[in-house]
Formats: C-alpha cells, sequence, structure tokens
C-alpha cells in the first residue's frame, strides 16, 4: 500500500504559505475544492497530480492553486495585482512554480475568472 503522507504533508505546507498572503490581500484559503467560496477574492487548493516511481513510492505532486475572484468589471486587473503576491508566496515553499495559466473557476452555477497556478512539489 502506498503512504501519501508526504503528499498531505506538501499540501498543508502549501495551506501555510498561502494563508500569509491570503490576509495582507482580503483573500479567503479554502483547502477543499468543493469549498463554498462566499466571499472572493479567494484562493483554492486543488488535489494534486501525482507522480510514481518504481513500486509505488511518490516521487512528486504538483498541485493546482486557484486564484479566483468575481466577475466584476476589474476582475483581471486584480488578478495581475494579486498573482504576483501569491506567486512570490509560494516561492518561499519547497515547491516550485511552473506556471499561471488564467482560467475559469466553476463554484455552483457561477464561473467565476481566476488563475490555475500550477506548483510542482517534490516528495
Amino acid at each position: 500500500m502506498t503512504d501519501l503522507a508526504n503528499v498531505q504533508a506538501a499540501a498543508d505546507e502549501l495551506l501555510a504559505v498561502l494563508a500569509t498572503v491570503a490576509d495582507p490581500l482580503g483573500k479567503r484559503v479554502h483547502p477543499e475544492p468543493g469549498e463554498a467560496l462566499n466571499v472572493l477574492p479567494a484562493l483554492v487548493l486543488g488535489p494534486p497530480a501525482i507522480t510514481f516511481t518504481g513500486y509505488g513510492d511518490a516521487s512528486e505532486a504538483t498541485f493546482l492553486v486557484y486564484l479566483v475572484t468575481s466577475a466584476a468589471a476589474g476582475a483581471l486587473a486584480d488578478l495581475w495585482r494579486w498573482l504576483s503576491d501569491v506567486v512570490t508566496a509560494l516561492d518561499e515553499s519547497a515547491g516550485a512554480v511552473q506556471r499561471a495559466d488564467p482560467g475559469t473557476y466553476l463554484a455552483g452555477t457561477a464561473a467565476l475568472p481566476c488563475y490555475e497556478i500550477r506548483v510542482e512539489y517534490p516528495l
């Protein structure tokens, strides 16, 4: 059986790092993508893609961090402004930010503008 405790530890570290940037920027951090986004802007940690090497050992996890805002005037400018702070904070983790792609985050019936920030994390 594969032990994924190191994946959980990586997620915990990323959540802690995101919390350091969330409060100053007025955002909420959601550790589960299924949580209701009642307050925007928000940061959401998605489940990772996990790379396995021989015998089921996990060697790397690639997380998507969603920077989500409301679909209102100025949303793009807000995302650009916040993205730099979020990426800078993530660079303080053991992970490496690979890219940030524009996207749409589905929250219930709402399609919200977001950046999907890809963070590769060694295990």
